[in-house]
């Protein structure tokens, strides 16, 4: 069954983050140890006071070496209609990726976005040309446990077994379809504002302290909504909320 064969993807997705997550504190670990250097620390060395007159090896020594920068990650997935057939693998995808940074202590916040058209859709982003809006589902973060990580996993993977009609899916409740469907919205391709959402949840991070910070968005055709303003007047430019400098 669909049920089966998720909760046993869960057992290697967990295998292949721990590996992921071994080899990247190794990798880490290694430039640390390349940066180690021997630095005096201007306190003498009493054991070694006596020999002042012909060495100037007298001071107490310490190792100094690079921490190492911190990192993160903002990762925005397409939720739009064209995606249905993709969904089960990028769930699994979405799995390792999430427990690779939560094994390797890595900061990350994971959002699918998707253009809506229901007024009634209270899960606001930015607005859309033509009416509606922009709506961003976080799916995943460092701030999250293993738990919630898998209920996100589950989630999707149940999404694509329902969209697909795959085997079992009448077996789904109703309660639970009308759940999904509210949760995560199939809907238009907003790149533009996935793209800028992903910018400022960047920015955000670096602003809690992460020094390196990669952006990433996934999806599989182009930008079909364009952003407007309160007024609905199409918006050209995009200011950057840190250094005010305008973007076309």
């Amino acid at each position: 069954s669909s049920t089966h064969d998720a909760v046993k993807f869960i057992g290697s997705a967990r295998k292949a983050a721990r590996k992921m997550a071994t080899r990247y504190n190794q990798k880490k670990q290694a430039y640390v140890a390349s940066t180690e250097c021997l630095h005096k620390t201007g306190n003498l060395d009493m054991s070694r006071i006596a020999r002042y007159r012909v060495s100037d090896e007298i001071f107490d020594k310490r190792i100094v070496s690079n921490s190492g920068k911190s990192h993160g990650l903002v990762c925005a997935l397409d939720f739009s209609w064209s995606m249905d057939t993709l969904l089960i693998p990028m769930a699994k995808q979405l799995l390792i990726l999430s427990l690779f940074c939560k094994y390797a202590k890595i900061k990350f916040q994971f959002f699918s976005f998707s253009g809506s058209r229901k007024s009634h859709n209270t899960k606001k982003g930015f607005n859309l040309y033509g009416g509606g809006t922009a709506v961003f589902n976080n799916i995943g973060s460092d701030s999250m446990s293993e738990a919630d990580i898998l209920e996100v996993f589950y989630e999707i993977y149940t999404l694509g077994v329902l969209e697909n009609s795959l085997p079992n899916h009448s077996s789904i409740s109703t309660k639970y379809k009308r759940y999904l469907s509210t949760k995560y919205t199939l809907g238009s391709t907003p790149l533009l504002a996935a793209q800028y959402q992903a910018f400022l949840l960047a920015k955000q991070m670096q602003n809690s302290g992460v020094q390196n910070v990669t952006s990433i968005v996934i999806n599989d055709g182009d930008n079909n909504d364009l952003l407007v303003d309160d007024n609905g007047n199409r918006i050209n430019s995009i200011e950057d909320p840190y250094t005010k400098r305008l973007y076309y």
